[in-house]
C-alpha cells in the first residue's frame, strides 16, 4: 500500500531507502511502532504480559514468539535479531490487513469465606484419616 503510493507520486521510480520509509511511514499510521520501539516496549512490559497497554498487538505477539523469558533473560545481542524478524513478519501481515487480538486470561475468583478453626479441624481429620495416618 505504502510502497504503491509512493511509486504512483513519483515521476521516477523511487530508491529502495524511499521505498522503505514509506512502508514504514503507511505502518505508524495504524499505530504500529518502529522496531526498535517495539523491541523496548516488549522488555520493559511488565506480568502478566496479555494485560498491558500495548502500542499494537504485533509488540505483543513478537514478543510472545520470541520468547519472553528470553526476552527478560539473555542479552540484547541474543534477543533483538530475533525480536525484530518476528515483528517484521507480523507487521507485514498487519500491513496486508490481517487482525491481530490479545487473548487476556479471565481474572481470578474473589477469594471466598475462611473457614473456622472447626471447619479446618474437620477436613485435617478427614485428611489424616484418608491417609491412615
Amino acid at each position: 500500500m505504502g510502497a504503491r503510493q509512493i511509486i504512483e507520486q513519483s515521476e521516477y521510480l523511487p530508491t529502495l531507502q524511499k521505498m522503505i520509509s514509506s512502508c514504514d511511514e503507511q505502518g505508524s499510521r495504524i499505530g504500529l511502532p518502529a522496531p526498535r520501539e517495539a523491541y523496548l516496549q516488549a522488555c520493559l512490559a511488565a506480568h502478566p504480559k496479555a494485560a498491558q497497554r500495548w502500542t499494537h498487538p504485533a509488540v505483543y505477539f513478537a514478543g510472545q514468539k520470541t520468547g519472553w523469558f528470553d526476552i527478560e533473560n539473555q542479552n540484547e545481542k541474543t534477543t533483538w535479531p530475533i525480536f525484530k524478524r518476528h515483528y517484521e513478519e507480523l507487521r507485514r501481515k498487519v500491513l496486508c490487513g490481517e487482525k491481530l487480538k490479545i487473548e487476556v486470561p479471565p481474572e481470578l475468583p474473589a477469594p471466598g469465606k475462611p473457614q473456622s478453626k472447626e471447619e479446618r479441624l474437620k477436613q485435617m481429620q478427614a485428611l489424616r484419616e484418608k491417609l491412615d495416618l
